[in-house]
C-alpha cells in the first residue's frame, strides 16, 4: 500500500521532468524504482534467514526512498513532497524493518526447542544409518557392521542360508586380513556369547566402597 504513494510519484515524475509523453512506454519504465525495493526486500528478508541480519541490501533500500524523495520533492514541493516520502516509501521501509524484527524473533525461537529437536532427530536417524560423524570412514563404517552381523549371524538359532551371509560378512568385514575388525568380530561374538552371565557377575557394591573409589575403577 505505501508503495501505491510513491508509484503515483513516479509516474508523475517520468511524465512532467523526464518528458516521457508515451503512455505505453512510461508504463514499463515508471515501476524501476518500486520494483528495485521490492527486490532489496527480498534481498533484506533472505539475509535476515541466512545471517541474521539484512546485509548490503538494507543501504540499498533506502538509497532509494532517498531517490524516491528527491522525485517527491521536485514534484509536489517540500510540504506535499514530505508527505509523499513519508507515507510512500519510508513507511514501507519503517514497517519491513519490523517485520523483520518478528522474523529474527521467530528464528531465534526455532533455534531454541524445535532446533534441538530436529537435531536430536537427525543425530539419531545417521546414527541408525551408520552415518553418524564419529570420525570414521565410510569403508570403516561397512566393516564395523559386517564384524557385527558375523557375530550376529553366529549365534543365531534360526538363520536362512546361514554359511552363504556369513562367509559375505566375513568377506565384507575383512577379518582375514584387518586385526582391528578380527577384534571387533571376537569381542562381539564374546559378548553376545556370554550376555547371560552378566547378571550373575560378581561386582563389589558401588555403597561400600570410598567415595569417588568406583568411577575411578571403572575408568580405569
Amino acid at each position: 500500500m505505501s508503495l501505491m504513494v510513491s508509484l503515483d510519484t513516479s509516474w508523475l515524475f517520468f511524465r512532467d521532468h523526464l518528458h516521457i509523453d508515451n503512455v505505453w512506454i512510461r508504463t514499463g519504465m515508471f515501476t524501476v524504482l518500486e520494483v528495485a525495493l521490492i527486490a532489496c526486500g527480498i534481498g533484506m528478508a533472505a539475509g535476515v534467514r541466512r545471517h541474521d541480519r539484512p546485509g548490503s541490501a538494507q543501504l540499498s533500500a533506502w538509497a532509494l526512498c532517498g531517490l524516491s524523495g528527491y522525485m517527491a520533492v521536485v514534484e509536489a514541493g517540500p510540504i506535499d513532497g514530505a508527505a509523499r516520502v513519508l507515507l510512500g516509501p519510508a513507511l514501507g521501509m519503517v514497517m519491513f524493518h519490523h517485520a523483520l524484527g518478528i522474523e529474527k524473533r521467530a528464528r531465534r525461537e526455532r533455534t531454541g526447542m524445535w532446533a534441538r529437536i530436529g537435531r536430536e532427530i537427525r543425530e539419531r536417524v545417521l546414527s541408525r544409518l551408520g552415518l553418524s560423524d564419529d570420525e570414521r570412514d565410510a569403508a570403516r563404517r561397512t566393516r564395523d557392521r559386517a564384524a557385527r552381523r558375523v557375530a550376529a549371524l553366529s549365534l543365531g538359532r534360526r538363520v536362512w542360508f546361514r554359511e552363504s551371509r556369513l562367509a559375505r560378512a566375513l568377506s565384507a568385514a575383512n577379518v582375514a586380513h584387518d586385526d582391528t575388525m578380527r577384534s571387533v568380530m571376537l569381542a562381539e561374538l564374546a559378548t553376545r556369547r556370554h550376555a547371560g552371565e552378566l547378571a550373575a557377575l560378581d561386582q563389589p557394591s558401588p555403597w561400600t566402597e570410598p567415595r569417588g573409589e568406583h568411577h575411578r575403577r571403572i575408568a580405569r
